[in-house]
């Protein structure tokens, strides 16, 4: 098992996963919250309930349509469907936030003459930043963790997480225990370091979002 491979893979797909979410959930939420579209209400409970959906439940659409596309076996697959499910949660988290947002922020910017999107970037996503912060570490560790859709979607071995290394280092009736417990060991200092170097910004969105 080359389990450096793994690693790859692991952070590869957490960290694009943890950035397009993000990215992704601002779209939405400035959408959302401060655009007021119509149906706001409505839209928020779809986006609840995609959160809340078991990934079970999604075990054989995501498989038929990934094949139907040529996307089976690959990294992309697993991407883009992570992206999805954790920028729902990240809507729904942001478009809270940014429905609060002061108003007359954004009409000063606007009166300066700043278009929707430099609004976005230069006023909303500054102020926003440590809520943000605070997605991207749970979108990492979130997608590190997952075992059931990886296992699924990706059954080479070149293209395999470290989770579903884990599952495979355990046979029916036998199990060597030193090297899953050194494969675990390495499995979980990736992410620990992740959350090591974000601490600062996670602790900073949770207590802006407790003043709040």
């Amino acid at each position: 098992m080359d389990f450096g491979r793994k690693l790859f893979n692991s952070a590869l797909i957490s960290g694009s996963v943890a950035v397009l979410a993000a990215l992704l959930s601002v779209l939405n939420a400035y959408a959302i919250g401060i655009g007021r579209i119509r149906g706001r209400p409505w839209v928020l409970a779809f986006f609840v309930l995609a959160n809340m959906l078991p990934q079970e439940a999604l075990v054989y659409p995501v498989y038929y349509l990934s094949k139907e596309v040529g996307l089976y076996d690959t990294r992309l697959s697993v991407i883009i469907v992570f992206t999805v499910i954790q920028s729902a949660f990240g809507t729904y988290l942001l478009s809270s936030v940014l429905g609060a947002f002061p108003k007359e922020v954004i009409e000063a910017a606007r009166i300066d003459g700043a278009t929707k999107w430099q609004v976005l970037w230069r006023v909303v996503v500054p102020v926003s930043r440590p809520t943000i912060g605070v997605l991207l570490v749970f979108f990492f560790i979130w997608t590190w963790n997952e075992f059931l859709l990886p296992l699924v979607m990706l059954i080479s071995n070149d293209n395999q997480t470290v989770s579903v290394a884990l599952g495979v280092l355990q046979g029916q009736r036998l199990m060597d225990a030193t090297m899953t417990n050194a494969a675990a060991l390495l499995g979980v200092l990736p992410a620990f370091c992740f959350f090591l170097i974000f601490q600062r910004t996670l602790t900073r969105g949770i207590a802006m979002g407790a003043v709040k």
